[in-house]
């Protein structure tokens, strides 16, 4: 798939928001996007069957394990992303 777009996204223990924030992204009218999920170690089963969840989303989750932070997880995601501008900057 060649993404337009890459929509990182860390969550810690956000099980209860991160529903509204796929909701969200579903409602786009630009549809060209991945979603990369960065785990910061969460303890709420959140990422648990999200791709089942939500089929239409081309997905990619990194699990780490344990909680390095926002910009961290940010950085992370940025080297997963396959959004054509993006990879361009980083890299």
């Amino acid at each position: 798939m060649n993404t337009k777009v890459s929509v990182i996204i860390p969550t810690w223990n956000s099980g209860k928001v991160l529903s509204q924030c796929l909701d969200s992204l579903a409602k786009q009218t630009i549809k060209d996007f991945e979603i990369i999920l960065i785990d910061n170690g969460s303890s709420d089963n959140a990422i648990v069957n999200l791709p089942e969840k939500w089929p239409a989303f081309d997905f990619q989750i990194k699990e780490l394990g344990r909680n390095v932070e926002f910009a961290a997880a940010n950085n992370g995601g940025a080297h997963l992303a396959r959004g054509h501008d993006l990879a361009n900057l980083i890299a």
